[in-house]
């Protein structure tokens, strides 16, 4: 009778152990890093409103917040490893800023955005088409982009990660880029377009992640 009792004690005490060693470990994967910041204008003036998505390397958003009134985020329980975060605020360019966790300091982190230009542009209106920005890209794509301008378009040109990729004497242009020429990464594709005056328009940047293997 007292061997029988010594076993279920040793069981329960064992059975109590793994419990307890299952939360520790439970506790250290769901705890992570935490993640503050706020977000500035270029005057050094908080700017509230502004959407803040934390990505992984695919882009992917993991979590996304909105800057309080003082211009502050936070994003807890984030596993250590290398991340990007997107700044969007209407009137303001995009902001994507790297980012390695755990941080090498406990201090907040300071995002500033700019200004979108607001003076009145010159030359042809240049739109992409296609890709979407922030798409992922594999294999054969097409590019295509479209131009105009009151004077006429007189060329339209198409840029990938600063080369030019093609050029044509029209407003629409439209090319195929096989993508397992290059490596996998972030290229920044742009339009370019040119009226019959030689005044010189340029479309938004459209980001696009090439990823084959």
């Amino acid at each position: 009778m007292r061997y029988a009792r010594r076993i279920c004690f040793l069981v329960f005490q064992i059975s109590c152990l793994s419990l307890s060693l299952s939360n520790g470990v439970a506790a250290r994967v769901t705890k992570g890093f935490s993640i503050e910041g706020r977000i500035e204008d270029e005057a050094g003036s908080k700017v509230w409103g502004a959407q803040v998505e934390l990505r992984d390397a695919t882009w992917k958003v993991l979590l996304a917040t909105t800057s309080t009134g003082n211009g502050y985020f936070r994003f807890a329980r984030v596993v250590a490893g290398q991340y990007e975060i997107a700044v969007t605020k209407h009137g303001f360019s995009t902001l994507y800023s790297p980012i390695t966790i755990p941080l090498k300091s406990h201090s907040e982190l300071k995002l500033a955005l700019t200004k979108e230009n607001e003076r009145p542009r010159l030359g042809p209106q240049v739109v992409i088409s296609e890709p979407f920005d922030m798409t992922s890209l594999e294999k054969t794509v097409k590019i295509s982009a479209h131009a105009k301008d009151c004077n006429g378009v007189t060329r339209t040109e198409i840029y990938i990660a600063g080369e030019l990729e093609a050029s044509t004497p029209s407003c629409t242009i439209s090319v195929l880029w096989d993508t397992t020429e290059v490596p996998d990464g972030k290229y920044l594709i742009l339009a370019k377009a040119y009226n019959s005056v030689g005044e010189a328009g340029e479309s938004e940047d459209v980001m696009a992640l090439v990823k084959n293997n």
